[in-house]
């Protein structure tokens, strides 16, 4: 056998590249096979929505935490008094609401008063008329009858306007009112704001942040690797997807568990890459291999594994080997 290759070398090797060959395409009817993978999961960065010192780090690095619990705590001083003077705010333009109330009340009665001066002051228009046309009443009380009801109604009228200016002091009131409860409302907000809270369970990763620093309005404190969504994400070439389908087997050896096979299953199949680098956009780039045509384009699939993170070693990043069975 030695004798016939080293007679047909070449022939050898263009046997050898020919079988090689057919059992790559034959594989690739089979199972899809990638090197290119990675253990992930979602990591939430920690960030304060208001500035200020750092005055409390409640959690220590890579510590396990539970929704709702307190990572950090920004200086809450400014941020309550803030508060306390809003609040004040929002008392002080509630008694001036109260007060604008017990105006219109005061004008309603007034309005009530001058219309029965006025009622009184046309009764003695309509007495007085007949007699000084009678020449019973000089026209001197005719006058004066006449003209303390024209004063009267003059004064209804001023009342009335009165009545008016006084119910829109109200409404002016009850705007006052609205815009120190939102400054209430904004200052409270703020004041909740100064304690970063985990938004679920999972573990903080090693962070820098130290009491006293100043952090600004959306600058990571921290991070959470959350423990909800662990998976393995396997960069597949193009010439398998069409095949990959959710639901089928997957065979996963983890970096963090190098002797064993965990079974897993197709969870996602990414739709799209970016075909260039670049800044960080909605589609994932993935950096093509070489080959020997063409770099092919490798697309992420997403795989579940049962117990990932708490039945199973697993680190975020870390490297795992994929073999998908069609």
């Amino acid at each position: 056998m030695l004798a016939w290759i080293e007679r047909n070398a070449v022939r050898a090797v263009l046997i050898a590249l020919a079988t090689a060959f057919l059992f790559y395409e034959f594989s690739a009817m089979v199972f899809a096979y990638s090197a290119d993978a990675y253990v992930t999961t979602d990591v939430v960065e920690m960030a304060p929505d208001v500035p200020g010192p750092i005055a409390e780090l409640k959690v220590r690095d890579n510590e396990a935490v539970k929704r709702g619990d307190i990572l950090a705590v920004i200086e809450q001083k400014p941020f309550l008094i803030a508060f306390q003077q809003a609040r004040a705010a929002f008392e002080l333009a509630q008694q001036r609401q109260a007060l604008a109330e017990q105006a219109v009340a005061e004008v309603d009665a007034d309005v009530a008063s001058r219309q029965a001066t006025l009622t009184d002051a046309e009764a003695v228009v309509a007495r007085v008329t007949p007699l000084a046309r009678d020449q019973f009443e000089t026209q001197q009380r005719l006058d004066d009858a006449n003209r303390d009801r024209a004063v009267a109604q003059a004064a209804l009228d001023r009342a009335r306007i009165a009545v008016l200016v006084a119910r829109r002091q109200v409404q002016v009131a009850e705007r006052e009112v609205a815009m120190s409860q939102s400054a209430v409302d904004r200052a409270a907000y703020d004041l909740e704001r100064t304690r970063l809270i985990a938004p679920g369970a999972g573990k903080v990763v090693q962070f820098e942040a130290r009491v006293g620093d100043h952090i600004a309005v959306g600058q990571p404190v921290m991070a959470l690797a959350m423990a909800d969504n662990w998976r393995v994400v396997a960069n597949v070439t193009e010439r398998h997807l069409p095949r990959v389908k959710p639901g089928q087997t997957v065979l996963v050896i983890l970096g963090s568990d190098t002797w064993r096979i965990h079974r897993g299953t197709v969870r996602s199949i990414g739709a799209a890459v970016a075909r260039s680098p670049g800044p960080a956009r909605v589609l994932p780039y993935i950096e093509p291999q070489t080959d020997w045509v063409r770099l092919p384009r490798r697309f992420p699939v997403e795989i579940d594994i049962p117990g990932l993170s708490t039945r199973v070693p697993a680190f975020r990043g870390g490297n795992a080997w994929v073999m998908v069975w069609y």
